[in-house]
């Protein structure tokens, strides 16, 4: 799966333009100082740009790929339609209601502004802890098709199998999971309906904390395509 993911082929810059002048405006970029038109991640439906404001503010900006909230209807239609064509549905079965609540929750996920208030809701419920971080929302800069949070640096949590790791690094990684698992389950549960990140990537962070984020945004990447706007 992560060589699936760093394997994820980028938006062409005028598309990356695109979304953003629809989402933004037509002078998006003179919003920002610095904006790095090569991703740094790759999400399910978009995909993660670093950027730095005019205020100074480093951010990570989640870009939803052209055309996926459009498409929602049609491709559950037709897989619909494919399950009763070839006879993938169990015969007596009525998959309506399963259908309908797959297209309610596909929806669901293209919608930035409801993982915004997701993330908002989750970071509440996380509080102060020092063991973990969920990056801030820039609702100035965030819409549904754009998902503009706090920038945090860090390395995916699966590059900790790699031998340049320390056992004990792994253990705290594995025991703060372990950790976030029974507040989720305990705690949260009843408290904020949809804002786990049971589902989300984690990345460690460069201060030994637990970085909860929706791609796999990291500190590490460079580019040669990272302007300056003026």
């Amino acid at each position: 799966m992560a060589t699936l993911r760093d394997r994820a082929a980028p938006m062409p810059l005028g598309q990356i333009h695109q979304v953003m002048t629809q989402e933004l405006g037509s002078q998006w970029d003179k919003q920002f100082r610095r904006f790095d038109f090569t991703p740094v991640a790759a999400a399910s439906i978009g995909q993660v740009h670093r950027a730095e404001t005019r205020d100074g503010r480093q951010l990570a900006l989640k870009v939803q790929f052209p055309g996926v909230r459009e498409s929602i209807d049609s491709d559950i239609d037709n897989l619909a339609f494919l399950g009763r064509t070839f006879g993938v549905i169990p015969q007596g079965m009525d998959p309506v209601a399963m259908i309908d609540e797959a297209r309610r929750q596909l929806h669901r996920e293209a919608d930035y502004g409801a993982e915004a208030d997701s993330m908002e809701a989750y970071a509440a419920l996380v509080g102060d802890d020092p063991d973990f971080l969920v990056p801030r929302v820039h609702r100035d800069l965030s819409t549904t098709r754009v998902l503009a949070m706090d920038f945090a640096d860090g390395i995916p949590i699966d590059q900790l199998a790699e031998r340049t790791y320390r056992h004990g690094e792994r253990d705290r990684a594995a025991t703060l999971l372990a950790r976030l698992m029974m507040r989720e389950l305990f705690e949260s549960a009843s408290g904020c309906s949809g804002a786990g990140l049971s589902g989300r990537r984690r990345r460690a962070g460069s201060s030994r904390r637990l970085v909860g984020a929706d791609a796999d945004v990291r500190g590490t990447a460079t580019s040669s395509r990272s302007v300056r706007l003026r």
